[in-house]
């Protein structure tokens, strides 16, 4: 939630001052900040009291999906348009809500990505995997991962050889990785919290587990602290991301930035503050483009939405417009862990070095 606040509030001090939002005189972003307190109830509360108490114009976050499930409810109840910067659960998006946008993919999205980019590497190697292990936490995010990943995994050729769930507030997996290990799956296709991301690790080395390649999505595998905490022991793993600073894009804009954002934090955008970057960056053209705070000029303006990666102050190699879902045709990007630093791998046409496989 931290560090999503960091690139919210990133972007709203660059928006703020290059004038502000010019059709309303200048008028400059202001931030309420709420806590979800990691509870559906709570962050249904929290939306409430900032429509009508706080009267804001619009609302971003909240960060996980389970939250993000009860916050849109709440937001579509009293029309006020809700920008989803992060949180991939399929289903925030396919209830018919007319206020809610994503500018993240759905996990299914995230998942088909994910395989599209295994079989890239196996192509590009000549060394391809045949066997799939999955292994993900237990709540909304983990399973509607793990539901995607096990009806597409057999459509590119792989067999799974295990399914492993585990609570994300374990304090010991070794079971699980002992299951994993007995499995002996080619590829791990991962999804955990920073907590839980950094204990299995640690007990992946402690059980000397090997395999040609991980493959985790987002979550604490991108979290500074995961690499903080691990050290080389992140090495070679391959990360599904949001985001990455290392991207090529025009002018070297994501690296000016990125630059620009480590002088004031000390460490480098990452999967939360690149997302939450750009949404508010998509809410800032919106309301340019809405000339009004009014609730509905600005949720009929983000509908309209046509932000360009190429000529515009987003960072994420894709275009944003929402479908009629709400949705952005948001595309994952993959980088790995080399010398503990995240290097940018595919899409090719963006990469910043070559990926080692197997690890």
């Amino acid at each position: 939630g931290e560090l999503c606040m960091n690139g919210h509030k990133f972007a709203a001090d660059r928006i703020n001052a290059k004038g502000g939002i010019k059709s309303l005189g200048g008028a400059q972003l202001e931030f309420v900040v709420a806590d979800a307190e990691s509870k559906p109830q709570v962050a249904m509360s929290a939306v409430e009291k900032l429509i009508t108490k706080d009267k804001v114009a619009a609302i971003m976050g909240p960060f996980s999906s389970g939250l993000s499930f009860a916050a849109t409810q709440s937001a579509e109840k009293h029309k006020t348009p809700i920008i989803i910067p992060i949180a991939v659960a399929d289903k925030i998006t396919e209830r018919g809500f007319k206020y809610t946008f994503r500018c993240s993919m759905k996990a299914s999205q995230n998942a088909r990505d994910s395989l599209n980019f295994l079989k890239w590497l196996g192509e590009k190697t000549g060394k391809k995997p045949k066997t799939v292990a999955l292994l993900t936490e237990d709540t909304l995010w983990g399973q509607s991962s793990a539901k995607a990943w096990k009806a597409m995994v057999p459509e590119y050729g792989y067999k799974i050889v295990a399914e492993l769930s585990y609570s994300k507030t374990t304090q010991d997996v070794s079971p699980t990785i002992a299951k994993l290990k007995a499995a002996k799956p080619d590829v791990v296709l991962q999804i955990s919290y920073t907590p839980d991301a950094i204990l299995i690790t640690r007990t992946m080395f402690d059980q000397n587990f090997n395999c040609m390649g991980r493959l985790p999505s987002g979550g604490g595998h991108t979290d500074p602290r995961f690499v903080k905490a691990l050290g080389k022991m992140v090495n070679y793993i391959m990360i599904n991301r949001l985001y990455d600073p290392s991207i090529k894009g025009p002018g070297d804009k994501n690296q000016r930035i990125n630059t620009e954002y480590k002088k004031k934090h000390g460490y480098d955008m990452d999967d939360y503050s690149g997302p939450a970057y750009d949404a508010t960056w998509v809410l800032a053209d919106a309301l340019e483009r809405a000339k009004s705070t009014d609730r509905d000029k600005v949720r009929d303006a983000l509908a309209t939405t046509n932000i360009k990666f190429e000529i515009s102050e987003t960072l994420r190699p894709f275009t944003y417009k929402f479908d009629k879902s709400g949705q952005a045709p948001a595309e994952t990007v993959f980088a790995q862990y080399q010398d503990q630093k995240s290097v940018f791998i595919y899409p090719e046409k963006y990469s910043a070095g070559k990926p080692v496989w197997p690890m």
